[in-house]
């Protein structure tokens, strides 16, 4: 997890931009929040856990983008 420096400073750096971590489940059809920068009021449930096939999120956008260029084929 990332210590209260590490936060502060990359609050400071981004002007207050987020920072989360999500890691696949073991099925990779969803993303679990692993940990983020923003305050339990502010971090909404539905992000929590990400879709990958629906999620707007960056993290599942990603996700999709390299399944896309690793499996050429990969529809979901």
């Amino acid at each position: 997890m990332w210590s209260r420096e590490a936060i502060k400073q990359l609050m400071e750096a981004t002007g207050g931009l987020a920072a989360t971590s999500y890691v696949a489940s073991r099925e990779a059809d969803t993303l679990d929040l692993l940990g983020t920068t923003l305050s339990d009021e502010r971090m909404p449930a539905e992000w929590r856990r990400l879709s990958v096939a629906e999620s707007a999120l960056p993290a599942a956008r990603a996700v999709r983008g390299r399944r896309r260029a690793l499996w050429p084929g990969w529809r979901r």
